[in-house]
C-alpha cells in the first residue's frame, strides 16, 4: 500500500495542488493523502460526481482517502474534485487505474 501525498499550498491569492493530476493504482492499494503547505492550512477537498472513496470530503482533520471503493472498469477514469481555501477554489482530478 502507497500514500499519496497531495500538497495544498497557498501561492499568493491562488491555490496549488501538487501533483494536479494524481493517479492512484487500485491494482497497488494506493491511497490518497491530502497536505496543507503549511500543516495548519485550513482547506477543504469536495469529490463533484462521483467519489472513488468511501467519503466525498476530505480537509485537514480527516486528510486521508483510505482504500479505493471502485472496481476499476479496465481503462482509466478521471474524478474531479474541487479543493477550497477560504475562498479560493481550484479543480484538480484523480485518475484511478487498475
Amino acid at each position: 500500500m502507497a500514500k499519496k501525498v497531495i500538497t495544498i499550498e497557498m501561492d499568493g491569492e491562488a491555490i496549488k495542488v501538487r501533483p494536479e493530476k494524481q493517479i492512484l493504482m487500485k491494482s497497488q492499494n494506493d491511497e490518497a493523502k491530502w497536505e496543507g503547505k503549511p500543516k495548519d492550512l485550513d482547506f477543504v477537498v469536495r469529490f463533484k460526481d462521483k467519489t472513488p472513496f468511501e467519503h466525498w470530503n476530505f480537509d485537514k482533520s480527516r486528510p486521508e482517502s483510505g482504500p479505493i471503493k471502485i472496481e476499476p472498469s479496465g481503462v482509466e477514469e478521471y474524478f474531479g474534485y474541487s479543493v477550497e481555501v477560504g475562498k479560493k477554489v481550484l479543480d484538480p482530478v484523480i485518475i484511478i487505474r487498475d
